[in-house]
């Protein structure tokens, strides 16, 4: 079990273990969404994921050509983004209460990276997002692991 909180603590999430897997995202909406170089973002499926509390004070950005960016009212912290009809659940690595031992499988849109950021060559980089079946790869030996 891994818990998670957004910044002031209102909005509480758990997710059960496994998880699908983590990426690096090096795109200017999420260097500008988390204020770094980079967003980290576990993936996990919805029948895993539970909020605890704080629903009522979760609002969504959404820019005209982006994805919908969750967001504590109280804090401004991103929240985790569930995507229902997919059965996803995108998880701001940030917002995780508790450590653990995994890493990110990929970093995507390095070609959006900054000059002062480094990558960690020793994953797969890509210069836009994973190609074709790379994240249905971390999906299927998800299903091994959950099956």
């Amino acid at each position: 079990m891994i818990n998670g909180s957004c910044l002031c603590g209102e909005v509480k999430f758990k997710i059960r273990l496994p998880f699908i897997g983590i990426n690096n995202c090096y795109c200017s909406r999420c260097r500008k969404a988390s204020g770094s170089a980079f967003g980290t973002f576990l993936h996990t499926t919805t029948d895993l994921f539970e909020l605890i509390s704080g629903e009522e004070s979760i609002n969504n950005y959404k820019p005209k050509d982006g994805d919908k960016r969750p967001f504590c009212l109280k804090c401004g912290c991103r929240v985790p983004s569930v995507i229902k009809e997919e059965n996803h659940v995108i998880v701001p690595a940030g917002c995780l209460d508790d450590d653990m031992d995994s890493y990110p499988l990929a970093s995507i849109y390095t070609d959006s990276k900054t000059s002062w950021s480094n990558l960690d060559e020793s994953i797969p980089c890509f210069p836009q997002g994973a190609p074709e079946g790379f994240w249905q790869s971390a999906i299927d030996n998800f299903e091994k692991q959950i099956n």
